[in-house]
């Protein structure tokens, strides 16, 4: 569902989708990648963890506007008086940077920078991270740095959970699809 005010430009040759949750690259009509996605999942978990978007916009375009050239606002600073785990605002603000090579390179990197805030739900993380083929990049990668860097602060839960477990079903899905249409 739509906010109010929201725009979903889906004109053939355009840039499409919804404002609010667009990466810079989309909003700038680029070729997009899987950074763009962990661009926009950053968003929506940005949304689910302070109930706000990372930015405050009157209308589509300024939406547009603040995702090429405005820095998040942190989720530290987002919500007053509600405080977040030591280290999470670093792994959303690395999954919402303006480049997408500063961003995480993939759903399961994003996914093993989460890990450390899945407190009990975290044996349900494990267990599918056993079941994913982990590509070389987690092996050697930022993400391993990244993970190590985190200090282990209070659980945010069944809600980093749900959001592992959605990153990883979508690039398992996106994998089929992609397979299945010869790209």
């Amino acid at each position: 569902q739509m906010r109010p005010g929201s725009v979903n430009l889906t004109q053939e040759g355009m840039v499409f989708g919804t404002p609010e949750f667009m990466s810079p690259e989309q909003a700038q009509g680029h070729v997009l990648d899987a950074t763009s996605d962990i661009y926009s999942l950053a968003v929506i978990l940005y949304e689910a963890l302070t109930g706000k978007l990372p930015f405050d916009a009157k209308s589509p375009m300024e939406f547009i506007q603040k995702h090429v050239v405005t820095p998040p606002i942190r989720l530290s600073d987002r919500v007053p008086g509600r405080t977040f785990a030591s280290g999470l605002d670093d792994v959303v603000a690395l999954a919402l940077s303006k480049a997408p090579a500063d961003r995480y390179q993939s759903a399961i990197e994003f996914a093993a920078a989460l890990r450390p805030f899945a407190g009990a739900g975290g044996a349900l993380v494990d267990s599918i991270f056993q079941m994913t083929p982990a590509p070389a990049s987690i092996a050697g990668g930022r993400s391993t740095v990244v993970t190590r860097r985190i200090q282990r602060g209070p659980s945010i839960g069944l809600l980093v959970v749900v959001g592992v477990v959605c990153l990883l079903a979508g690039v398992l899905l996106a994998v089929f699809v992609m397979k299945r249409t010869g790209r």
